[in-house]
Protein backbone atom coordinates (compact mmCIF):
# COMPACT_ATOMS: atom_id res chain seq x y z
CA UNK A 1 0.00 0.00 0.00
CA UNK A 2 1.18 3.52 -0.73
CA UNK A 3 2.35 5.68 1.97
CA UNK A 4 -0.11 8.21 1.87
CA UNK A 5 -2.38 5.85 2.95
CA UNK A 6 -0.59 4.61 6.25
CA UNK A 7 -0.49 7.09 8.83
CA UNK A 8 1.62 6.11 11.80
CA UNK A 9 1.47 7.41 15.18
CA UNK A 10 4.25 9.77 14.92
CA UNK A 11 2.41 11.11 11.98
CA UNK A 12 -0.49 11.97 13.57
CA UNK A 13 1.33 13.78 16.59
CA UNK A 14 3.33 16.00 13.86
CA UNK A 15 -0.01 17.33 11.96
CA UNK A 16 -1.79 17.66 15.11
CA UNK A 17 1.49 19.55 16.67
CA UNK A 18 1.31 21.29 12.85
CA UNK A 19 -2.17 21.99 12.82
CA UNK A 20 -2.19 23.79 16.44
CA UNK A 21 0.84 25.87 14.89
CA UNK A 22 -1.77 27.17 12.47
CA UNK A 23 -0.60 25.25 9.35
CA UNK A 24 -3.00 24.63 6.61
CA UNK A 25 -3.32 21.16 5.09
CA UNK A 26 -0.99 22.94 2.27
CA UNK A 27 1.37 23.68 4.27
CA UNK A 28 1.35 20.40 6.74
CA UNK A 29 1.55 18.42 3.23
CA UNK A 30 4.67 20.41 1.99
CA UNK A 31 6.10 19.49 5.29
CA UNK A 32 5.08 16.13 6.07
CA UNK A 33 6.05 15.22 2.08
CA UNK A 34 1.97 14.04 1.69
CA UNK A 35 -0.65 14.61 -0.66
CA UNK A 36 -2.68 17.46 0.35
CA UNK A 37 -5.94 15.69 -0.14
CA UNK A 38 -4.53 12.92 2.28
CA UNK A 39 -3.58 15.76 4.99
CA UNK A 40 -7.12 16.96 4.70
CA UNK A 41 -8.41 13.66 4.70
CA UNK A 42 -6.48 12.47 8.07
CA UNK A 43 -7.41 15.90 9.69
CA UNK A 44 -11.26 15.00 9.23
CA UNK A 45 -10.98 12.13 10.67
CA UNK A 46 -9.43 13.14 13.74
CA UNK A 47 -11.52 15.93 13.94
CA UNK A 48 -9.47 18.74 13.80
CA UNK A 49 -10.87 22.33 12.04
CA UNK A 50 -9.72 23.49 9.08
CA UNK A 51 -6.93 26.46 9.66
CA UNK A 52 -7.46 29.30 7.45
CA UNK A 53 -4.45 30.30 4.93
CA UNK A 54 -2.52 32.75 5.42
CA UNK A 55 -1.47 35.56 2.58
CA UNK A 56 2.00 34.33 2.86
CA UNK A 57 0.79 30.28 1.97
CA UNK A 58 -1.55 31.52 -0.81
CA UNK A 59 0.75 33.19 -2.30
CA UNK A 60 3.73 30.46 -1.75
CA UNK A 61 1.19 28.07 -3.26
CA UNK A 62 0.21 30.30 -6.03
CA UNK A 63 4.07 30.88 -6.87
CA UNK A 64 4.61 27.05 -7.31
CA UNK A 65 1.40 26.40 -9.31
CA UNK A 66 2.28 29.78 -11.51
CA UNK A 67 6.32 28.10 -11.92
CA UNK A 68 4.96 24.79 -12.20
CA UNK A 69 2.52 26.05 -15.40
CA UNK A 70 5.98 28.33 -17.09
CA UNK A 71 7.94 25.02 -16.52
CA UNK A 72 5.25 23.46 -18.64
CA UNK A 73 5.41 26.18 -21.24
CA UNK A 74 8.78 25.99 -21.64
CA UNK A 75 9.07 22.13 -21.76
CA UNK A 76 6.61 22.05 -24.42
CA UNK A 77 8.12 25.13 -26.65
CA UNK A 78 11.37 22.92 -25.97
CA UNK A 79 9.72 19.81 -27.45
CA UNK A 80 8.25 22.08 -30.84
CA UNK A 81 11.65 23.61 -31.40
CA UNK A 82 13.44 20.03 -30.78
CA UNK A 83 10.95 18.97 -33.53
CA UNK A 84 11.43 21.60 -35.84
CA UNK A 85 15.54 21.43 -35.34
CA UNK A 86 14.63 17.71 -35.98
CA UNK A 87 13.28 18.74 -39.27
CA UNK A 88 15.55 21.17 -40.95
CA UNK A 89 18.14 19.21 -39.95
CA UNK A 90 16.77 16.11 -42.37
CA UNK A 91 16.16 18.59 -45.01
CA UNK A 92 19.63 20.02 -44.92
CA UNK A 93 20.56 16.30 -45.39
CA UNK A 94 18.21 15.91 -48.45
CA UNK A 95 19.66 19.17 -49.87
CA UNK A 96 23.25 17.49 -49.87
CA UNK A 97 21.70 14.17 -50.83
CA UNK A 98 19.52 14.93 -53.88
CA UNK A 99 21.36 18.05 -54.57
CA UNK A 100 21.23 17.73 -58.69
CA UNK A 101 22.09 19.97 -61.81
CA UNK A 102 19.87 20.10 -64.73
CA UNK A 103 21.20 20.65 -68.50
CA UNK A 104 19.26 23.72 -70.00
CA UNK A 105 19.45 23.40 -73.73
CA UNK A 106 19.25 27.21 -75.15
CA UNK A 107 16.37 27.71 -77.14
CA UNK A 108 17.08 28.71 -80.38
CA UNK A 109 13.69 31.11 -81.14
CA UNK A 110 13.61 34.07 -83.78
CA UNK A 111 14.19 37.32 -81.80
CA UNK A 112 10.31 39.05 -81.02
CA UNK A 113 9.59 42.15 -82.68
CA UNK A 114 10.25 45.48 -81.19
CA UNK A 115 10.03 49.17 -81.46
CA UNK A 116 11.52 51.91 -79.41
CA UNK A 117 10.39 55.16 -78.23
CA UNK A 118 12.80 57.76 -77.36
CA UNK A 119 11.69 61.32 -75.49
CA UNK A 120 13.51 64.38 -76.14
CA UNK A 121 12.40 67.73 -74.25
CA UNK A 122 12.85 70.43 -71.79
CA UNK A 123 15.85 71.36 -73.44
CA UNK A 124 15.88 74.99 -72.37
CA UNK A 125 18.89 75.63 -74.41
CA UNK A 126 19.19 79.13 -73.82
CA UNK A 127 18.83 79.18 -70.30
CA UNK A 128 21.65 80.18 -67.49
CA UNK A 129 21.67 77.95 -64.63
CA UNK A 130 24.61 78.88 -62.00
CA UNK A 131 25.98 77.03 -59.32
CA UNK A 132 24.77 79.75 -56.64
CA UNK A 133 21.59 79.15 -57.84
CA UNK A 134 21.29 75.75 -56.71
CA UNK A 135 22.89 75.23 -53.87
CA UNK A 136 25.88 73.58 -56.39
CA UNK A 137 23.58 71.25 -57.98
CA UNK A 138 23.45 72.05 -61.35
CA UNK A 139 24.91 74.67 -63.75
CA UNK A 140 24.13 75.41 -67.62
CA UNK A 141 24.58 77.07 -70.76
CA UNK A 142 24.63 76.93 -74.42
CA UNK A 143 28.14 75.41 -74.45
CA UNK A 144 26.92 72.64 -71.58
CA UNK A 145 23.57 71.88 -73.73
CA UNK A 146 26.12 71.60 -76.81
CA UNK A 147 27.69 68.47 -74.73
CA UNK A 148 24.77 67.06 -73.25
CA UNK A 149 22.75 66.61 -76.64
CA UNK A 150 25.85 65.34 -78.15
CA UNK A 151 26.10 62.87 -75.74
CA UNK A 152 21.99 62.53 -75.74
CA UNK A 153 22.55 61.09 -79.48
CA UNK A 154 25.21 58.78 -79.21
CA UNK A 155 23.87 56.93 -76.07
CA UNK A 156 20.80 56.61 -77.78
CA UNK A 157 22.41 54.56 -80.47
CA UNK A 158 24.37 52.66 -77.85
CA UNK A 159 21.74 51.30 -76.27
CA UNK A 160 19.85 50.52 -79.60
CA UNK A 161 22.84 48.74 -81.03
CA UNK A 162 24.84 47.57 -78.12
CA UNK A 163 21.88 46.00 -76.13
CA UNK A 164 18.30 46.26 -77.58
CA UNK A 165 19.06 45.10 -81.45
CA UNK A 166 21.24 41.99 -80.16
CA UNK A 167 17.78 40.95 -78.32
CA UNK A 168 14.87 42.04 -79.88
CA UNK A 169 14.39 42.84 -84.11
CA UNK A 170 13.68 46.22 -83.61
CA UNK A 171 11.12 47.38 -86.36
CA UNK A 172 10.93 51.54 -85.64
CA UNK A 173 12.66 53.77 -83.52
CA UNK A 174 9.73 56.75 -82.22
CA UNK A 175 11.18 60.03 -81.49
CA UNK A 176 8.94 62.26 -79.18
CA UNK A 177 10.33 65.54 -80.03
CA UNK A 178 8.30 66.93 -76.61
CA UNK A 179 9.04 70.34 -76.72
CA UNK A 180 10.17 73.33 -74.25
CA UNK A 181 13.73 73.16 -76.28
CA UNK A 182 13.99 76.96 -75.82
CA UNK A 183 13.24 78.91 -72.38
CA UNK A 184 11.76 82.12 -74.44
CA UNK A 185 10.14 84.93 -72.98
CA UNK A 186 7.41 83.82 -71.14
CA UNK A 187 8.27 85.23 -67.66
CA UNK A 188 10.01 88.52 -67.59
CA UNK A 189 13.19 86.79 -65.50
CA UNK A 190 13.58 84.93 -68.52
CA UNK A 191 13.96 88.19 -70.66
CA UNK A 192 16.38 89.26 -67.77
CA UNK A 193 18.66 86.36 -67.47
CA UNK A 194 17.86 84.00 -71.19
CA UNK A 195 21.49 84.10 -72.78
CA UNK A 196 20.43 84.27 -76.06
CA UNK A 197 16.94 86.23 -77.75
CA UNK A 198 13.92 84.23 -78.49
CA UNK A 199 14.66 83.91 -82.51
CA UNK A 200 18.86 83.11 -82.10
CA UNK A 201 17.48 80.34 -79.26
CA UNK A 202 15.63 78.80 -81.80
CA UNK A 203 17.98 78.49 -84.51
CA UNK A 204 20.35 77.00 -81.80
CA UNK A 205 17.71 74.50 -80.39
CA UNK A 206 17.11 73.87 -84.23
CA UNK A 207 20.78 72.79 -85.04
CA UNK A 208 21.46 70.74 -82.18
CA UNK A 209 18.28 69.05 -82.87
CA UNK A 210 18.75 68.22 -86.41
CA UNK A 211 22.29 67.07 -85.44
CA UNK A 212 21.32 64.59 -83.03
CA UNK A 213 18.55 62.94 -85.17
CA UNK A 214 20.85 63.36 -88.06
CA UNK A 215 23.39 61.07 -86.26
CA UNK A 216 20.55 58.60 -84.86
CA UNK A 217 19.68 58.36 -88.16
CA UNK A 218 23.53 57.91 -90.06
CA UNK A 219 23.91 54.70 -87.18
CA UNK A 220 20.75 52.47 -87.27
CA UNK A 221 19.35 51.00 -90.13
CA UNK A 222 15.80 51.43 -88.53
CA UNK A 223 12.36 53.24 -89.63
CA UNK A 224 12.02 56.75 -87.77
CA UNK A 225 9.34 58.52 -86.69
CA UNK A 226 9.47 61.68 -84.76
CA UNK A 227 6.35 62.87 -83.57
CA UNK A 228 5.92 66.47 -83.04
CA UNK A 229 5.00 67.92 -79.87
CA UNK A 230 5.49 72.10 -78.63
CA UNK A 231 5.66 72.51 -75.07
CA UNK A 232 4.34 76.14 -73.17
CA UNK A 233 8.04 77.97 -73.48
CA UNK A 234 7.96 78.72 -77.16
CA UNK A 235 4.64 80.59 -77.35
CA UNK A 236 4.76 84.03 -79.21
CA UNK A 237 1.85 85.14 -77.45
CA UNK A 238 2.10 86.27 -73.81
CA UNK A 239 -0.49 84.14 -73.17
CA UNK A 240 -1.30 80.58 -73.59
CA UNK A 241 -3.29 79.66 -76.24
CA UNK A 242 -5.91 76.45 -76.04
CA UNK A 243 -7.01 75.76 -79.96
CA UNK A 244 -4.61 78.22 -81.57
CA UNK A 245 -1.75 76.93 -79.53
CA UNK A 246 0.65 75.28 -82.13
CA UNK A 247 0.19 77.83 -84.66
CA UNK A 248 1.72 80.26 -81.72
CA UNK A 249 4.72 77.81 -80.92
CA UNK A 250 8.01 78.64 -82.89
CA UNK A 251 8.77 74.90 -82.41
CA UNK A 252 6.03 73.93 -84.62
CA UNK A 253 7.63 76.08 -87.74
CA UNK A 254 11.08 74.36 -86.58
CA UNK A 255 9.82 70.96 -86.53
CA UNK A 256 8.73 71.95 -89.96
CA UNK A 257 12.00 73.00 -91.41
CA UNK A 258 13.76 69.86 -89.80
CA UNK A 259 11.49 67.73 -91.61
CA UNK A 260 12.06 69.76 -95.14
CA UNK A 261 15.34 68.69 -94.59
CA UNK A 262 14.89 65.05 -93.73
CA UNK A 263 12.80 63.19 -95.79
CA UNK A 264 13.59 59.72 -95.33
CA UNK A 265 12.61 60.45 -91.31
CA UNK A 266 8.64 60.23 -90.72
CA UNK A 267 7.33 63.35 -88.93
CA UNK A 268 4.00 63.91 -86.88
CA UNK A 269 2.90 67.26 -87.02
CA UNK A 270 -0.31 68.56 -86.29
CA UNK A 271 -2.27 71.17 -84.41
CA UNK A 272 -3.43 69.40 -81.62
CA UNK A 273 -2.68 69.07 -78.21
CA UNK A 274 -2.49 65.50 -78.47
CA UNK A 275 -0.73 62.93 -80.81
CA UNK A 276 -1.57 59.56 -81.46
CA UNK A 277 0.26 56.68 -82.76
CA UNK A 278 0.02 52.91 -83.06
CA UNK A 279 3.10 51.09 -81.65
CA UNK A 280 2.19 47.59 -83.01
CA UNK A 281 -1.52 46.90 -81.60
CA UNK A 282 -0.77 49.29 -78.91
CA UNK A 283 -2.15 52.94 -78.66
CA UNK A 284 0.17 55.71 -77.50
CA UNK A 285 -0.53 59.04 -76.65
CA UNK A 286 1.95 61.82 -77.11
CA UNK A 287 1.82 65.41 -75.59
CA UNK A 288 4.00 67.95 -73.83
CA UNK A 289 2.14 67.98 -70.12
CA UNK A 290 1.44 71.17 -69.65
CA UNK A 291 -2.06 70.61 -69.90
CA UNK A 292 -1.48 68.27 -66.50
CA UNK A 293 -1.66 70.56 -63.09
CA UNK A 294 0.43 69.59 -60.75
CA UNK A 295 0.68 71.67 -57.59
CA UNK A 296 3.13 69.38 -55.61
CA UNK A 297 2.08 67.08 -52.74
CA UNK A 298 2.62 63.80 -51.76
CA UNK A 299 2.35 61.27 -54.60
CA UNK A 300 4.46 63.67 -57.01
CA UNK A 301 3.01 63.67 -60.57
CA UNK A 302 1.32 60.27 -60.17
CA UNK A 303 -1.84 61.28 -58.53
CA UNK A 304 -2.38 64.18 -61.28
CA UNK A 305 -1.16 63.02 -64.34
CA UNK A 306 -3.42 59.43 -63.89
CA UNK A 307 -6.56 61.46 -63.07
CA UNK A 308 -5.99 63.39 -66.33
CA UNK A 309 -5.31 60.36 -68.45
CA UNK A 310 -8.62 58.45 -67.02
CA UNK A 311 -10.67 61.56 -68.10
CA UNK A 312 -8.71 61.88 -71.58
CA UNK A 313 -9.53 57.89 -71.50
CA UNK A 314 -13.38 58.41 -71.54
CA UNK A 315 -12.76 59.93 -75.11
CA UNK A 316 -10.33 57.86 -76.55
CA UNK A 317 -9.12 55.75 -74.51
CA UNK A 318 -5.12 54.59 -74.70
CA UNK A 319 -2.60 52.05 -73.22
CA UNK A 320 0.38 54.28 -72.87
CA UNK A 321 1.00 57.93 -72.42
CA UNK A 322 4.44 59.64 -73.17
CA UNK A 323 4.55 63.31 -71.81
CA UNK A 324 7.30 65.74 -70.72
CA UNK A 325 6.97 69.42 -68.82
CA UNK A 326 7.88 68.50 -65.09
CA UNK A 327 12.04 67.82 -65.70
CA UNK A 328 11.28 64.23 -63.85
CA UNK A 329 11.85 60.67 -65.58
CA UNK A 330 9.03 58.76 -63.84
CA UNK A 331 8.20 55.58 -65.52
CA UNK A 332 4.14 55.60 -64.09
CA UNK A 333 3.46 52.17 -65.96
CA UNK A 334 0.78 53.61 -67.53
CA UNK A 335 2.26 56.71 -68.86
CA UNK A 336 6.29 57.67 -69.18
CA UNK A 337 7.35 61.49 -68.22
CA UNK A 338 10.75 62.66 -69.65
CA UNK A 339 12.86 64.34 -67.88
CA UNK A 340 14.72 67.90 -69.58
CA UNK A 341 18.50 68.50 -70.67
CA UNK A 342 18.83 71.39 -68.60
CA UNK A 343 18.60 70.06 -65.16
CA UNK A 344 17.66 70.95 -62.25
CA UNK A 345 16.43 74.49 -61.68
CA UNK A 346 14.13 77.48 -60.04
CA UNK A 347 11.42 75.61 -61.94
CA UNK A 348 11.98 71.95 -60.24
CA UNK A 349 12.68 74.17 -57.11
CA UNK A 350 9.38 76.12 -57.21
CA UNK A 351 6.65 73.22 -58.18
CA UNK A 352 8.82 71.28 -55.74
CA UNK A 353 10.19 68.35 -57.70
CA UNK A 354 12.31 65.48 -56.81
CA UNK A 355 16.10 66.80 -57.10
CA UNK A 356 16.68 65.00 -60.30
CA UNK A 357 20.68 64.86 -62.74
CA UNK A 358 19.45 65.66 -66.31
CA UNK A 359 18.58 62.85 -68.26
CA UNK A 360 16.45 61.79 -70.89
CA UNK A 361 13.87 58.66 -71.28
CA UNK A 362 13.59 55.71 -73.45
CA UNK A 363 11.70 52.82 -73.36
CA UNK A 364 10.94 49.33 -75.33
CA UNK A 365 7.82 48.23 -76.72
CA UNK A 366 7.56 44.43 -77.67
CA UNK A 367 5.09 43.17 -79.94
CA UNK A 368 3.49 41.02 -77.81
CA UNK A 369 3.57 42.61 -74.54
CA UNK A 370 4.15 46.54 -74.73
CA UNK A 371 6.35 48.29 -72.87
CA UNK A 372 9.10 45.71 -70.83
CA UNK A 373 11.56 47.85 -70.07
CA UNK A 374 13.15 51.87 -69.66
CA UNK A 375 15.70 53.24 -69.78
CA UNK A 376 17.33 56.92 -68.79
CA UNK A 377 19.85 58.44 -70.34
CA UNK A 378 22.28 60.30 -68.05
CA UNK A 379 23.51 63.90 -70.12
Amino acid sequence: MSNQRIWTKDEEKKLKKFHSNGDTDYEIAVKMKKTEDSVRNKRARLRLQKNEASVESVAGEFKEKKDSTIIKKQLTNALKENIILKKNNEAIVDLTKKYKVYNIKSSKSNPRDAAVVVQISDWHADEIITKEQTNGLNEFNIAIARKRSKKLAESVVKVINDNWNKVFNIKEVVIQLGGDFIGGNIHDELMESNSLSVMAAMLEAQNMLATVLNYIKENIDIKITCVCNVGNHSRITEKQRVSTEAGNSLETYMYANIQKNNPDINFIINDSYHKYVNIFDFRCRFHHGHAIRYGGGIGGIFIPANKKIAQWNKAKAVDYDFFCHFHQCKDGGNFMCNGSLVGYNSFAIKIGADFETPKQMMCLITKDRGIITTWKINV
